[in-house]
C-alpha cells in the first residue's frame, strides 16, 4: 500500500492542473445542462461521459494503468464534481456560464466576418 502514495499525490497533482480545473467545469455544466435540456439529455450524457473520461486519463497520465489507480482518479474526479455541486455559488456561476456557453452556440457557428472591400 505504502507504494500507493506516490500515484495518489500525482494524481492530486494533476487534477490542480488550470486545464483540468477547466474542463472539470465544463462537466459539471454538461451534468446540469441534462437537468436543463430533457430532449437533449442523452446526447449530452454522452459528451458528460467521453469528457468524463478524459478528465480520468489526464490524471492517470504517466501512471501505470491499474484497477487501484483507476479507482483513484475516478475518486478524485467525483470528489472535484461533488465540491462544485455542493457549493450554491459555484452552482449559480455555472449556471450563468451554461446560459453564455449556450447563447454563443447559437450565434457562433453562423457568424462569419464579412470581406472587407477590395478584398
Amino acid at each position: 500500500m505504502e507504494h500507493d502514495y506516490p500515484n495518489r499525490f500525482a494524481i492530486f497533482t494533476r487534477a490542480n492542473n488550470t486545464s483540468w480545473q477547466s474542463q472539470l467545469r465544463c462537466s459539471v455544466r454538461l451534468y446540469l445542462a441534462m437537468g436543463e435540456h430533457p430532449v437533449q439529455a442523452q446526447e449530452l450524457e454522452a459528451h458528460l461521459r467521453r469528457t468524463e473520461d478524459e478528465l480520468v486519463h489526464y490524471l492517470l497520465e504517466g501512471e501505470p494503468p491499474t484497477t487501484a489507480t483507476l479507482k483513484q482518479a475516478q475518486t478524485v474526479l467525483d470528489m472535484a464534481q461533488s465540491a462544485l455541486l455542493a457549493s450554491e455559488p459555484e452552482v449559480q456561476t455555472l449556471l450563468r456560464e451554461l446560459t453564455a456557453e449556450q447563447a454563443t452556440k447559437l450565434w457562433a457557428p453562423e457568424f462569419t466576418p464579412a470581406a472587407e472591400p477590395g478584398e
